[in-house]
């Protein structure tokens, strides 16, 4: 299966994934040696950027439109609050 986001590193060292947060947060080399892809294309890395970001606006907002955020008594104690994400 061939990953959306790819970045070769001035080294050569290759780094593949389809996860947005995973691409989003790949280091940004100084200089000239870093090529970045979108879907085979190279593109530059403010794209990249941009479209990382892109998909994780549109991975939330899909979320909050099928699931609810609820704040749930953890515990025993009045400061023992967690947030779980139930279907709507």
């Amino acid at each position: 299966m061939a990953k959306r986001y790819i970045t070769i590193y001035s080294s050569g060292h290759k780094e593949e994934t389809s996860h947005w947060g995973e691409a989003f947060n790949w280091p940004v080399e100084l200089g000239e040696g870093q090529k970045w892809f979108l879907a085979g294309k190279e593109v530059t890395v403010h794209e990249f950027r941009d479209a990382a970001a892109a998909a994780g606006d549109a991975a939330w907002e899909k979320k909050n439109k099928t699931h609810k955020e609820v704040r749930v008594l953890y515990g025993n104690s009045a400061a023992c609050y967690v947030t779980k994400w139930i279907p709507r």
